[in-house]
């Protein structure tokens, strides 16, 4: 098993991905206990994990709580966004996760320092249902992109700590958090499903399809955001791993 690990200490840094191969997937039969979704708080509350906002804006602004940021490599045939979230602002020595989510691909992640253009980072070889990560410990603005897509640019704006104001849908508990799509017709079943593993479902919201793109709503998207229990590198990459599991099988 090749393990990744993620340091911001400004040299770059060639890395390999971790190989994560879960067993048979069955969410009907998950020991974990469904957690309660959480509702929005009223408008005068603001919040970075407004599934509406995030979807407008593609980004999202995570305090001190959150200590892990998934950043998704998702499906193409659920949204043309390479990357979600695009843009993000987090903490100093916060840890962020690229998962590749496309499935029979291999994906990679290269990162650099906005200001000077300096490579950090590069992973080109990211297996799906596999990651990569790297802990932010500088304050500063971060770019990444796709090896596959490299017109495709997001990026990283890094405060520090009490910069950004309390989000009252995060707690000590929870500290992880991404976003995750899913196929608006099957929102039956994910939501069933997705606050398992350790997850909790903070929001989600239906994103239409282009007009012009042909389908029909059952075509739509779901956003899905989502706070997570487990911190441990290897536990995220594994249970995001299950969940593109459950995924594939409404997604080929």
């Amino acid at each position: 098993m090749l393990i990744t690990l993620g340091t911001a200490s400004g040299g770059f840094q060639q890395a390999k991905a971790q190989l994560i191969f879960p067993g048979p997937v069955n969410p009907d039969k998950s020991s974990d206990k469904n957690e309660p979704i959480s509702k929005l708080p009223s408008s005068t509350v603001s919040s970075g994990l407004d599934a509406k906002q995030i979807a407008a804006t593609h980004s999202m602004k995570l305090d001190a709580d959150i200590k892990n940021l998934v950043i998704l490599i998702p499906n193409p045939a659920l949204t043309d966004q390479k990357f979600l979230p695009m843009d993000a602002t987090i903490v100093k020595g916060t840890k962020a996760i690229w998962v590749n989510g496309i499935t029979g691909t291999t994906q990679g992640i290269v990162l650099q320092d906005a200001k000077n253009g300096k490579t950090l980072f590069s992973n080109s070889s990211i297996p799906y249902r596999n990651a990569t990560d790297y802990i932010f410990d500088k304050k500063g603005v971060y770019t990444f992109t796709s090896t596959q897509s490299p017109t495709a640019k997001g990026t990283i704006n890094v405060v520090d700590k009490g910069t950004l104001p309390d989000d009252p849908l995060t707690n000590a508990t929870q500290v992880t958090a991404g976003l995750f799509v899913a196929p608006a017709g099957d929102k039956g079943y994910f939501d069933k499903h997705f606050s398992t593993l350790g997850y909790h479902m903070v929001d989600s919201t239906k994103i239409k399809k282009s007009p012009g793109s042909g389908g029909s709503s059952a075509d739509d998207t779901l956003l899905y955001v989502y706070t997570q229990k487990l911190g441990k590198y290897e536990s995220v990459v594994k249970r995001t791993s299950i969940k593109l599991g459950f995924l594939q099988s409404k997604v080929p």
